[in-house]
Parts: C-alpha cells; sequence; structure tokens
C-alpha cells in the first residue's frame, strides 16, 4: 500500500478541488493506496484528513497558495 499525499491551507484552493484530485487519483489508480490530505480546514473533505502537527511558515503558503 502507498500513501497519496495532499497539502490544502489557506483559501485558495476550497475543499470542492480536494474532493476532485481525491476522485480523480481513486479512478485512474490501480495500486492500493491510502489518499491523505493534511489541511487546517477538513470540513467537506471527503477522504482521509490530518491536521498539520506545526504552523507552518509564510513561504508554505506562498507556494501552496501561488502568492499572497
Amino acid at each position: 500500500m502507498i500513501d497519496i499525499v495532499c497539502f490544502s491551507w489557506g483559501p485558495k484552493f476550497d475543499p470542492e478541488y480536494v474532493n476532485n484530485l481525491y476522485h480523480s487519483v481513486k479512478r485512474n489508480t490501480t495500486v492500493e493506496h491510502r489518499f491523505i490530505c493534511y489541511t487546517d480546514r477538513p470540513q467537506g473533505i471527503e477522504c482521509e484528513t490530518r491536521p498539520f502537527l506545526v504552523d507552518l511558515p509564510v513561504w508554505w503558503y506562498i507556494i501552496l497558495c501561488g502568492g499572497i
């Protein structure tokens, strides 16, 4: 089994975006896997979610959200 991980932090990508990614991977992957989303907003996300264990530095926000 493999883990497929995504990160959703901040306002740019809503739960619908994460759910589309999750369902696309599920539909197109034959390998047994677990899809995990690390997020600060787990409401509405259909896959397994986990909280961030530490506060992320500002540069993570820039990378994940495409700028401030």
